[in-house]
């Protein structure tokens, strides 16, 4: 939290002189790469870290917080990707990192963290690498969307493994994917051998 708030001063300071050279949305993560929970959520948008930038002489057109990354699960390799068909060692499906018992405890964890950030007026980065993650973080987006008159967009971040159907309903719902096209060619020759 310390590293973060430097952070954020550093920029904040560099957009105040004018010597920021590119235009900066920033992600929060409130509960790191893995235990993503409501709790942290609530107690991470009460900070006040949503107001960082106010008085500094920050232009929000160059410098903002734009919303919350949310790591719904890991990677293949370290076996923390869910998907729906088992793969790897131990040849299971994984699972998401989301807290939670069970996979519905975890996805009922997922879609009101989403409800919880929406409400707050930021835009929801999902990590999910496995296509079961992909497909709830999907459904729990449309859902919260759905209800919700914010008019965000929010999105999946990787997703190497969404299928036609996942990527239909990604337009349908006006849901967003980001995906890092050097992390796409590094793990597309291992990625056989670790899903299949």
């Amino acid at each position: 939290a310390e590293s973060e708030e430097r952070d954020r001063q550093r920029e904040a300071a560099l957009a105040a002189s004018g010597e920021l050279q590119v235009r900066m949305d920033v992600l929060l993560l409130f509960s790191g790469t893995g235990g993503a929970s409501v709790s942290d959520t609530r107690a991470g948008l009460a900070s006040g870290v949503l107001r960082a930038f106010d008085g500094r002489g920050v232009d929000p057109r160059q410098l903002r917080i734009q919303g919350v990354k949310v790591f719904a699960d890991g990677i293949p390799r370290s076996h923390t990707a869910w998907f729906a068909q088992p793969y790897g060692t131990p040849h299971d499906c994984g699972a998401m990192v989301v807290a939670g018992d069970t996979s519905a405890e975890r996805v009922a964890e997922l879609t009101e963290i989403i409800r919880l950030v929406d409400a707050a007026g930021l835009q929801v980065g999902v990590h999910a690498t496995g296509d079961a993650t992909a497909t709830v973080a999907i459904d729990a987006m449309a859902d919260v969307l759905r209800a919700s008159s914010s008019g965000l967009h929010h999105y999946v971040i990787h997703a190497d493994f969404l299928g036609t159907a996942e990527l239909a309903s990604l337009a349908a719902e006006g849901i967003g994917f980001t995906t890092n096209p050097d992390i796409a060619r590094a793990s597309a020759p291992i990625a056989p051998g670790l899903v299949g």
